[in-house]
């Protein structure tokens, strides 16, 4: 298994990527924030003891 950059089974570059194209620049509420990545977090889930993503790896 690799020792992969993602936590929870999401990676968080893509994570990050989205969290500012969705609230770049805006006063989100926590509430806010927890309705959109909830559904977000289920969609982009990974086993990541057979994917790592190639930034890591090499």
């Amino acid at each position: 298994m690799y020792e992969c950059c993602c936590d929870y089974g999401i990676c968080e570059i893509e994570f990050d990527d989205a969290f500012r194209e969705k609230f770049d620049g805006a006063d989100a509420e926590p509430g806010d924030v927890a309705y959109w990545a909830l559904p977000w977090i289920a969609d982009h889930m990974r086993d990541m003891q057979e994917a790592a993503c190639d930034m890591f790896c090499g």
